[in-house]
């Protein structure tokens, strides 16, 4: 090769390097929603943006039949793959729509990054011959292996689907113990990378610093509370019950639980509530859209979950400095050290729970210390800095 040949090569490779990456991000589920996938996903595509000159296109299956084909979603263009919705006709369509989306945007795009895994990553995977476009997914851990398609005990039809899935360029894990069961799953060392939800935490630590005369923080009471989608598998019932003992423990002491979100479980847990006699110290507040307001409110998080991929809610709270009550599970693991950012309990214990908010009367003066070392472990490890810089260096290949 001579002289000008390697000149010009270098050039190009300089030039690529600093050449824009266009990135699609495939949302499978509806979207813009509540869940903490999705969120993640309209954060991180704002980070890469800014900080990254990166371009990111969102898109996602129309799950509801009223909802626009194309759209915006934080000023990002989202197109929705329309199908029929009728039970595996309704599958079959959307997977040969989104496969006909991907051929004719080949060309405008570097890479497609999938943040929930199902149908859609399987379809990306089996064009990506045809399109040339590597292929990330993350994978949360709860989602993709209870009754998902990473579930070895689940339905048949998915069985093919895993075998595709194991041919992904990269899977996305966010948390230690997913990455034990991607191994076991029989994904490869070299496709599973380790990069955790993120968060921008400056941005956080400023909107949750509470304000002169904050008037919603109730300076004669130990605040409790969780944020976040009212179902089963998220233990919140089990948190009331906790919560009820303690009152019950504590005559005439002042402690509330204010519970944040929406979810099939609303109407039952208020009806507990009300039945328990607690409506004066337990809040229902449904969903509420500044999360950041509310954790100002709190002096302790409580995340009571049975399956956690690693919990937005448990992050922010973190950055918030609020010591943390969480179960002895998944991604919880990960953020919250015992007795060093707040306290583990197992999954399904409403004693240990009720024990350890307990502790958090009697031993009031740990929760700052707790609090301030939980916001330099978010800052540490899950600011967007370093969560998309890893990312970039998937987006492009190293």
């Amino acid at each position: 090769m001579g002289e000008q040949a390697i000149i010009d090569d270098a050039v190009d490779g300089v030039t690529e390097s600093l050449r824009p990456v266009r990135i699609l991000f495939v949302v499978d589920s509806k979207f813009p929603g509540p869940g903490g996938a999705e969120s993640q996903a309209r954060k991180l595509a704002r980070s890469l943006m800014a900080n990254h000159n990166a371009t990111v296109e969102f898109v996602s299956p129309q799950v509801v039949k009223d909802m626009p084909v194309s759209d915006s979603v934080d000023g990002l263009p989202n197109h929705r793959v329309s199908y029929f919705h009728i039970k595996y006709i309704g599958a079959v369509l959307l997977m040969l729509h989104f496969a006909w989306y991907l051929f004719k945007r080949r060309n405008d795009f570097d890479v497609v990054h999938v943040h929930i895994t199902r149908l859609l990553a399987t379809v990306a995977v089996l064009m990506r011959p045809i399109t040339g476009l590597p292929v990330i997914a993350k994978i949360s851990g709860y989602f993709e292996f209870s009754g998902g398609v990473l579930d070895p005990d689940g339905s048949v039809g998915n069985i093919p689907l895993r075998w595709v899935l194991r041919r992904l360029d990269y899977v996305q894990t966010i948390s230690v113990q997913t990455r034990e069961r991607l191994l076991q799953a029989g994904f490869s060392e070299q496709q599973i990378k380790f990069v955790p939800n993120g968060i921008d935490s400056q941005e956080s630590i400023r909107l949750t610093t509470p304000e002169a005369g904050d008037s919603d923080k109730d300076p004669n009471a130990l605040v409790f509370g969780y944020c976040g989608r009212l179902r089963e598998i998220k233990g919140v019932e089990l948190l009331v019950d906790g919560f009820a003992d303690l009152v019950a423990n504590n005559p005439g002491r002042a402690v509330k639980l204010r519970i944040a979100g929406g979810g099939t479980l609303f109407e039952s847990l208020t009806q507990k509530i009300q039945a328990l006699g607690l409506n004066d110290c337990i809040e229902m507040l449904g969903t509420v859209d500044n999360t950041h307001a509310f954790y100002r409110t709190l002096d302790v998080y409580v995340q009571p979950s049975f399956a956690e991929g690693l919990p937005n809610s448990v992050i922010e709270a973190m950055v918030a400095k609020l010591p943390v009550l969480a179960t002895n599970i998944g991604g919880n693991k990960d953020l919250v050290t015992h007795e060093s950012e707040g306290w583990l309990f197992e999954a399904g214990d409403t004693a240990g729970l009720t024990q350890l908010m307990q502790r958090c009367i009697d031993e009031q003066d740990k929760l700052t210390t707790f609090g301030q070392q939980g916001q330099q472990r978010i800052i540490e490890t899950y600011d967007f800095s370093s969560v998309t810089e890893d990312l970039m260096e998937l987006y492009r290949g190293q």
